[in-house]
């Protein structure tokens, strides 16, 4: 795909059934095309504004050796596998940039203090069937 030399980190949240607490684990992807606009809409109760951002990875993009791996089937991963998987999934936080803290240091406040464009994962389109540029389109805000 055309202009994709952007450097994303997705973070995936699982539940720690064990512990019982929610952990996060961060796959840099470098390839990836990184949008961001200001949308607004006027309603009854006045002018409402929010950033959306649009992330195109490609299906060839570097994952850094992990493979992508469905929402469903990453939550049931053991501790183990996790460590070579990822996924896209509603409510995942995307950083544009690489994130240098380790999975154990990682919290959402943490990534929105440091770092200037977070975006939490609204929906993903599975786009890699197709013949031109199979790819994920990720929308946030």
């Amino acid at each position: 795909m055309n202009l994709c030399n952007e450097t994303v980190t997705v973070i995936n949240q699982r539940y720690n059934q064990v512990d019982g607490y929610t952990e996060y684990k961060k796959t840099v992807i470098v390839g990836a095309s990184w949008y961001g606009s200001l949308k607004s809409n006027v309603d009854s109760s006045g002018l409402k504004a929010a950033n959306q951002y649009i992330v195109r990875i490609p299906a060839n993009a570097n994952f850094g050796g992990k493979s992508y791996v469905n929402p469903i089937a990453y939550w049931k991963l053991t501790d183990e596998e996790v460590k070579s998987a990822f996924t896209f999934a509603n409510g995942d936080l995307i950083v544009h940039g690489s994130v240098t803290e380790t999975d154990a240091q990682i919290t959402p406040k943490l990534l929105h203090d440091n770092y200037a464009e977070v975006l939490t994962v609204l929906t993903v389109n599975d786009n890699r069937r197709t013949n031109n540029a199979p790819h994920w389109k990720v929308v946030g805000a």
